[in-house]
């Protein structure tokens, strides 16, 4: 690279400082991106994966019904919950609009649930 006077020693100290082997209190560019590109790969790993027996219908409809009678703010009594293939369909009756709300979030978010089929009605 041709550069000219001052900016010459700057380039100099500019290329010293960035092939050193050690920075003071600062990572080097290249090794920063090394690890950043290592770790990516093992990001996804850490996450829980469900075994065969986790993912079946019938261990999906416990979780449910789990997470739901862990809220006892919820009028679940009129709840009929049925799952297949990962499908969780719920019918019968709920109280507000904001309780089917909150009991689909809930459901959509249990382990294994793939998709949530909403058959509720809103009493009135």
């Amino acid at each position: 690279m041709v550069v000219s006077g001052g900016q010459e020693q700057l380039h100099r100290k500019a290329l010293k400082l960035y092939n050193a082997p050690t920075m003071p209190s600062t990572i080097r560019p290249r090794t920063a991106l090394l690890a950043l590109l290592l770790a990516l790969p093992g990001a996804s790993a850490c996450r829980a994966r469900l075994t065969a027996a986790e993912l079946a219908d019938p261990a999906i409809t416990a979780r449910v019904k789990a997470v739901l009678d862990g809220h006892p703010e919820l009028d679940i009594r009129y709840l009929d919950l049925n799952t297949h293939m990962r499908i969780v369909t719920l019918s019968g009756m709920v109280e507000s609009r904001d309780s089917k709300q909150r009991i689909t979030d809930l459901v959509r978010r249990v382990a294994g649930v793939r998709q949530v089929v909403v058959n509720l009605a809103v009493q009135e």
